[in-house]
């Protein structure tokens, strides 16, 4: 049904812009307990006695403790309820590709990427939930000052059921890690053909690495954890996800993330590959040098991309400068012709993508660099003093050899200059693009859309009919 489809994509599309929302939230939240006054305070040998206040002095104090933690603890409260309705938009997206797969007719891929995305969120909400531990301290604080103070509020029943649903949230015993990601699975626990749609997934996440389809390294690292997801979310008593079977691209899989030993969660929030491959149920230790290559040093070493990098630049300064060349021929009472109008389309694609991976190649340097500090005895050699800035000095100032160094002050410059070239000129390009773009809707609209109307009229289908009408007349009107 494209109605169906249609509502239930813009209710993803709310579902992964307040999702964005919601990261950066988790990702921001710093601690409100950490600068309150206690009531209790600690003799030198850690012996917890009262201190010297009345009871009245004490709910006085507990009170405003909890008014300055509750906002807080609502915001905590807001990401249970919202994981648990991204769970189950989607299930029920999950559900609407069963019906074209037993009928044997191809998936919708824009439904396809858009359940990609979806579950990239929740796994980033999954990791950052664990990562960051002030939420459970404060939850601990606003715990404990509640009750003190739930004889003088007038609404504690509703509280305190509340209270237990955020302690199972954040403090669940039988699954105290990734629990955002165990509802999900348990939700889809039933649904019909579950392997085959998983697979689907992964052939589509494989489909956009392989094809070179994302922009930034966010988006290109978000098919990789959502590789991880599928791998968890379908590995149960049914199916043996490390075996593949009869529709899991297992080897696929393998070889890329093969090649990934470290994934950035959310900026500087990074993850190991194994940790997230463990949480299927048949991964055993056995499995970690199929998974793990030898050659990743090599291949997150800079050194080694600085001549691709470098001919890459070369050969897109030149593309854009010609491209440059042939809009200016152009009269300016004469219309661009649609190949270059096309032509730019392309170009100017081409040239985010080279920005978008020179930029993953540096994160990916750096990623691996902090997960790798050079040992003990490199770190003396190396003249370092200890103290508190001997982390740092491990990771950072003696990590990197002088020929990393140059590569990785070189490519930068390359980052920053060819972003410059696209800017200066976007005020020039930016009308040649959005003159592409509409060519291409009045041709959607005029043609592309032509053959549905017509079948939609021809079968009197009235819902179909009227989606195909009013899409092509908001495309006349743009």
């Amino acid at each position: 049904n494209i109605q169906e489809k249609s509502y239930t994509y813009t209710n993803y599309t709310f579902f992964f812009f307040f999702g964005v929302y919601v990261c950066e939230f988790r990702y921001t939240y710093r601690s409100y307990s950490k600068p309150l006054p206690m009531v209790f305070k600690k003799k030198k040998k850690g012996r917890e006695i009262p201190s010297e206040l009345g009871d009245e002095e004490k709910k006085q104090l507990y009170k405003q403790v909890f008014d300055i933690l509750a906002p807080q603890i609502n915001k905590i409260n807001g990401l249970m309820v919202f994981h648990d309705q991204m769970v189950k938009c989607f299930t029920k997206n999950l559900r609407m590709l069963v019906y074209p797969l037993e009928k044997k007719e191809p998936l919708w891929r824009d439904h396809m990427v858009a359940l990609n995305k979806l579950l990239d969120r929740m796994t980033i909400l999954d990791a950052l939930k664990d990562m960051k531990g002030q939420v459970k301290n404060d939850f601990a604080f606003y715990k404990r000052a509640f009750s003190f103070v739930r004889n003088i509020l007038p609404n504690a029943t509703d509280l305190m059921s509340e209270i237990t649903g955020i302690h199972n949230f954040l403090n669940d015993p039988t699954r105290p890690y990734h629990i955002i990601l165990f509802h999900m699975k348990e939700d889809i626990r039933q649904v019909p053909h579950k392997e085959e749609l998983f697979a689907a997934l992964m052939y589509q996440a494989l489909s956009d690495l392989n094809g070179h389809t994302y922009l930034s390294p966010v988006e290109k690292h978000g098919l990789y954890r959502c590789l991880l997801a599928c791998m968890y979310l379908v590995d149960d008593s049914e199916c043996n996800v490390f075996k593949g079977g009869k529709f899991i691209p297992i080897k696929e899989v393998r070889n890329i993330l093969r090649k990934v030993p470290y994934i950035t969660i959310y900026l500087d929030c990074t993850t190991r590959t194994e940790l997230m491959l463990q949480l299927c149920e048949h991964y055993s230790n056995s499995m970690e040098s199929d998974w793990n290559s030898k050659k990743n040093a090599m291949f997150y070493n800079l050194v080694n991309w600085r001549v691709r990098i470098q001919e890459e630049y070369t050969s897109f300064a030149a593309d854009f400068v010609t491209l440059l060349q042939e809009l200016r021929c152009v009269n300016s009472d004469e219309q661009i012709p649609l190949p270059l109008l096309q032509r730019t389309y392309e170009v100017m694609l081409q040239g985010i993508k080279h920005v978008g991976d020179w930029t993953c190649h540096v994160q990916e340097q750096v990623v691996f660099k902090a997960n790798n500090p050079i040992d003990a005895s490199k770190y003396a050699t190396f003249g370092g003093k200890g103290g508190k800035a001997e982390v740092y000095e491990q990771i950072t100032r003696y990590n990197y050899e002088n020929e990393l160094k140059y590569a990785m002050v070189e490519i930068i410059g390359l980052i920053k200059g060819l972003s410059n070239l696209i800017l200066e000129n976007e005020s020039f390009v930016r009308p040649v693009l959005a003159r592409y773009v509409h060519e291409q809707l009045q041709e959607f609209a005029h043609n592309t859309l032509l053959h549905p109307l017509y079948r939609s009229h021809k079968k009197k289908r009235g819902p179909q009919r009227h989606v195909a009408e009013d899409t092509s007349g908001h495309c006349r009107l743009l």
